[in-house]
């Protein structure tokens, strides 16, 4: 009986040894090769500033445990981690190297996305920018990096532009109580202006001036919105007056109690 016994527990123990040998080993320390490689969708991609660009992480065996990627800034052309903004989480300087961000494969997972988003600027003159990043094994080791590291690029093109000037005025200085201008187009989406308080004097009449870009050659409306009422509160529109100059200095202007709706409309030209 005992012998049987014996036996059994042998033949136990085998099938554990095998299971655990066909499993992926996830501790750190262990041999790279046994581990999942970690490939990337792409290595570049060309955007206007503005606009985002997403890459994805896939590891090619998932694992019971998450499986982290540290992402690094090599070069910008302007040598600014202030041109462009990720969501990917930020990671400070730590023992692998300098900040950066970081991806996390989930457990069980096989992939993550993440994406870079250039900041839009109004230099027309700045040119094709390039921001070059290194995709690395994270803290934890639990996934590798194809060769080591994948270099990937973002081409920045630049933001083509017609600009416009909006003045606004409040004539109790205290700024506009709801109303505003809005600015609908193709590139853009929609974006609201109204005058401000930048004093904190009342009483005395206050301009706001700001300058508006609207993508070239994009179809736009600009609007002007009620704060609401005919003159009094809740919107004291009589208040409020406003001059849009056009990149060709025409020139649209109304108020007090501006007339609510469309300005002006058409495609974006400069001239």
């Amino acid at each position: 009986m005992k012998k049987i016994l014996n036996y059994k527990y042998v033949l136990a123990m085998s099938g554990l040894l095998a299971l655990s040998s066909s499993c992926t080993d996830i501790d750190q320390d262990y041999p790279a090769v046994n581990k999942p490689t970690a490939t990337m969708d792409m290595t570049s991609a060309t955007v206007a500033e503005g606009e985002s660009v997403t890459f994805t992480v896939m590891i090619d065996e998932p694992l019971a445990q998450q499986s982290d990627f540290k992402i690094d800034l090599l070069t910008t052309s302007s040598g600014s981690m202030d041109d462009f903004t990720t969501d990917a989480p930020h990671l400070d300087e730590y023992e692998t190297g300098p900040e950066g961000w970081q991806v996390t494969v989930a457990p069980l997972g096989d992939s993550v996305s993440f994406t870079i988003t250039p900041e839009r600027d109004l230099d027309p003159n700045e040119g094709t920018e390039t921001l070059r990043f290194r995709l690395t094994q994270g803290q934890f080791g639990n996934s590798v990096v194809s060769g080591g590291g994948i270099d990937f690029t973002v081409t920045v093109t630049d933001y083509d532009f017609c600009l416009w000037t909006f003045e606004m005025t409040d004539l109790y200085g205290d700024g506009w109580n709801g109303g505003y201008l809005e600015v609908i187009s193709d590139d853009d989406g929609t974006r609201e202006f109204y005058a401000m308080d930048e004093d904190g004097v009342f009483n005395v009449a206050e301009t706001t001036v700001m300058e508006v870009p609207i993508a070239k050659n994009s179809n736009f409306t600009i609007n002007y919105v009620s704060g609401g009422g005919t003159g009094a509160g809740p919107g004291w529109e009589s208040e409020n007056i406003y001059t849009i100059i056009s990149p060709d200095g025409t020139e649209y202007s109304d108020g007090p109690i501006p007339t609510e709706g469309e300005v002006v409309s058409g495609v974006s030209t400069c001239n």
